[in-house]
């Protein structure tokens, strides 16, 4: 398994949208990749899914990192 911190634009792009960065998302949720979060990088993925040209709330915000990155830890 390769464990990495993922630039906050490579995990938006992944999981928000549908190219090549998107396939990092099967890489760990089928272990092959863990990311490695820590609580300051983790607020700069939060700050930036807020963004308004995301047009995000707070509640798929929080399933985003909750269902999709933090569950893999």
């Amino acid at each position: 398994m390769i464990r990495a911190v993922l630039d906050t634009n490579v995990v938006i792009s992944a999981l928000l949208f549908s190219g090549p960065p998107s396939q990092l998302v099967s890489a760990w949720q089928s272990s092959r990749l863990r990311p490695v979060v820590s609580a300051p990088i983790l607020d700069e993925y939060i700050r930036v899914l807020a963004y308004p040209k995301f047009e995000l709330t707070t509640t798929e915000i929080r399933s985003l990192i909750g269902e999709e990155l933090l569950p893999l830890h």
